[in-house]
């Protein structure tokens, strides 16, 4: 693993942190569902070949996508500015 590889490591873990701290003050419960979902994989991923395979890789990064979209539209519909105040 090379610095690349330790960098995208980082993103995706602040964005993930990210996602988890709207989906809280937004009181979202499937936010925060969908990133106990998205840890469950992840930490998964460490144990068996989940994001090397096809067929069990395109599902996670799909439900990654689906998870900020979902938490992007959140943070829109609600008054975000407001809340962290």
């Amino acid at each position: 693993m090379g610095i690349i590889g330790l960098a995208l490591i980082g993103i995706i873990l602040k964005i993930l942190s990210n996602m988890i701290r709207i989906s809280i003050q937004c009181e979202s419960l499937i936010g925060i569902l969908l990133c106990g979902i998205i840890i469950n994989w992840f930490v998964a991923a460490n144990f068996i070949l989940i994001l090397e395979l096809p067929h069990t890789a395109i599902p996670i990064w799909v439900l990654f996508g689906l998870a900020c979209k979902y938490i992007g539209q959140l943070k829109l519909s609600t008054n975000y500015m407001d809340l962290e105040n």
